[in-house]
């Protein structure tokens, strides 16, 4: 492989674009917009958001599984996986710009943007993961995965660093000014650090569009669906077709919904059962974004020596045991200890997972497979934020209902330990 097949220019593009993307996940889905939206605009004390929360979040996970494996397979067909990446993060992009129009009370418009703003952040991930395979050759796919991650990590610390001079007002009722402030600030990085990859990556020649000559031949506007839904089936044929592969995603379907869940509500966790002001809560979640980079980072040389299966496996283990800490906590110095362990794991088990889907699945079908990787994971998704929301709302509080994450754990750490490698 030679620096004109993969031009550094472009794999520095694709590194800016995990930076960026992290703000929006870090601030809108994680450390604030969470605790805004349950205290502002739904109103502090109301029982219902934890579950309206949780609720949002599941049905942005239901319309990305229903609709990332026929893009992906639009997306290599058509050799538009660019083109994607660009709609769907500029519909993520726009809509934390939207933000700024919510206020209290406006509980529909308010679960509505985020609904919009998280499916184009979700929906553009495949497209973003199938680019790895264009900007390294595949002896580097691991330690870029994990670079990837780690800068991603970073890029949420930095949103957490500019925001949080903003953070403790923001979340008050009289505090919108400070809360338009975040969500400009959050979708500006976001806009800028993607503006190298919208620009610089390149789609490959689709062979599935190979003529004669080598020429690509046209496809009708109206013949996308027909073929994206035609290769959907095919990929979900040659997934079973694939049994590890088929056996890892089953796998991830399962220990993604846990972490997913985790995320979605660890900032009202911290803040309503540990009793966490909103700036402490910034300062936990720089903490973990430093040391989920550091775990990203290290996600390359866990698969050296333990192999990517085994080195997954193990962050699952770290993650049973926070889960269980985040129980059992009782102080805020307890919680800090049971975070940033379950973060030096955040980073690594997903860096992993995608280097080892790009390793198992078959060249030419690699964005159809991050699609279908989508649906495992966003599928799997819709249950655990919404059972959490239902028990916490319904059946005694957030420190049962994190319990309900830790059967997931176990089940993807069983079946993944079934899983061998090519």
């Amino acid at each position: 492989m030679t620096a004109t097949e993969y031009p550094r220019r472009n794999l520095l593009a694709w590194y800016l674009y995990d930076f960026g993307m992290a703000t929006f996940s870090t601030v809108v889905v994680t450390a604030f917009y969470v605790v805004y939206f349950k205290h502002v605009v739904v109103g502090k004390g109301d029982p219902r958001g934890d579950f309206l929360w949780g609720a949002a979040v599941s049905a942005t996970m239901l319309l990305v599984a229903l609709i990332a494996p026929v893009l992906g397979a639009i997306a290599d067909h058509a050799g538009k996986k660019r083109l994607f990446l660009v709609v769907f993060a500029g519909m993520a992009i726009a809509s934390t710009y939207a933000l700024c129009a919510v206020g209290p009370g406006m509980v529909a418009a308010g679960m509505a943007l985020f609904v919009t703003g998280y499916l184009g952040y979700t929906g553009a991930m495949p497209f973003y993961n199938g680019f790895l395979m264009e900007v390294a050759p595949r002896e580097r796919w691991p330690r870029v995965s994990g670079i990837g991650w780690g800068l991603g990590y970073f890029g949420g610390l930095t949103s957490l660093l500019m925001i949080l001079p903003f953070a403790q007002e923001g979340v008050s009722a009289g505090g919108i000014g400070s809360a338009r402030t975040i969500f400009v600030i959050t979708g500006t990085l976001y806009l800028v650090f993607a503006l190298p990859a919208f620009v610089l990556l390149k789609d490959p020649p689709s062979p599935g569009l190979a003529g004669r000559g080598g020429k690509r031949e046209g496809l009708g506007e109206g013949e996308y669906l027909r073929v994206g839904l035609s290769r959907l089936a095919d990929t979900f044929r040659t997934v079973r077709e694939h049994g590890e592969l088929w056996k890892f995603l089953l796998a991830f379907f399962l220990f993604n919904d846990a972490i997913a869940t985790v995320i979605t509500f660890f900032a009202v966790y911290a803040k309503d059962t540990l009793g966490f002001s909103m700036k402490e809560n910034v300062f936990l979640l720089m903490a973990v974004q430093v040391t989920a980079a550091l775990g990203a980072f290290a996600s390359g040389w866990l698969a050296r020596v333990f192999g990517l299966r085994n080195a997954i496996a193990l962050t699952l283990v770290v993650w049973i045991a926070a889960v269980l800490g985040a129980f059992f906590a009782q102080t805020k110095a307890h919680f800090w200890v049971v975070a940033v362990t379950a973060g030096t794991v955040l980073g690594a088990t997903q860096a992993a997972a995608r280097t080892l889907v790009a390793e198992l699945a078959p060249t030419e079908k690699k964005a159809e497979v991050f699609g279908f990787m989508a649906v495992c994971g966003k599928l799997a998704a819709v249950f655990g934020p919404l059972v959490f929301g239902i028990i916490s709302s319904y059946a005694g509080g957030q420190r049962y209902a994190i319990l309900s994450v830790e059967f997931f754990f176990v089940a993807g750490l069983a079946v993944l330990m079934t899983v061998r490698r090519r």
